[in-house]
């Protein structure tokens, strides 16, 4: 963006490191998630496979509330992830708990989100659904209105 001979630039997040008492350290975030316990399953796979560590579970009403602690660039990007993964039903909360030293590597993004716009022959929006189906997850059928 250019403005007034202004530049600026955008890029991923980098995150902050501190070296504490001769280590590499990295921040820490306490997450909270609630999610149907069907869905809970889900969610520590992809939080674990970020680096989080499970430290309680409560269970209440069908609903779970997972508390984990886990490196802050293993919690960027995720929102997306849990977006999809709960069907838009899950709450996810964080705050900051501290330095802690480095966890190494860490696998993030599996996959997109494929989206349409435009109505079409309900002949037409399947042919395209089940191309779709191949490369993605189908998070909602759409209810045809006769043409």
């Amino acid at each position: 963006m250019r403005r007034e001979g202004f530049e600026l630039q955008v890029s991923q997040p980098q995150v902050i490191t501190k070296e504490i008492d001769g280590a590499m350290c990295e921040p820490f975030e306490e997450v909270f998630a609630d999610v149907r316990n069907e869905l809970s399953g889900d969610v520590i796979k992809k939080l674990s496979n970020r680096k989080g560590v499970l430290t309680n579970i409560k269970e209440e009403g069908g609903i779970s509330r997972l508390t984990f602690e886990i490196p802050t660039r293993g919690l960027l990007g995720y929102r997306g992830e849990f977006i999809i993964d709960t069907r838009g039903e899950g709450i996810l909360s964080s705050r900051f708990i501290g330095f802690k030293p480095e966890v190494g590597r860490i696998d993030k993004h599996e996959y997109g989100s494929m989206i349409s716009m435009e109505k079409a022959k309900p002949s037409v929006l399947l042919f395209g659904i089940s191309k779709t189906e191949e490369h993605s997850i189908l998070l909602r059928a759409l209810k045809y209105m006769k043409a």
